[in-house]
């Protein structure tokens, strides 16, 4: 049988699961670019995000400048 799934684990999980597993890499991502690159730093400092703490929910990447 010809397996379809890269990683079947992750994309065949239940919807809140992806959402919650989505949100946790998005809060280490903005803490990592707060964290380590200089230009980010500043950018959401400047909106007020100063770790992936102030990210509560996935749709609060809309907070997150370009």
């Amino acid at each position: 049988m010809l397996n379809l799934f890269f990683q079947k684990d992750i994309e065949t999980m239940p919807r809140p699961e992806l959402e919650k597993m989505q949100l946790e890499k998005l809060k280490r991502l903005v803490d990592y670019c707060y964290n380590n690159i200089p230009f980010y730093h500043k950018r959401l400092g400047e909106v007020g995000i100063t770790g992936g703490d102030k990210i509560k929910t996935i749709s609060d990447i809309q907070y997150i400048p370009y």
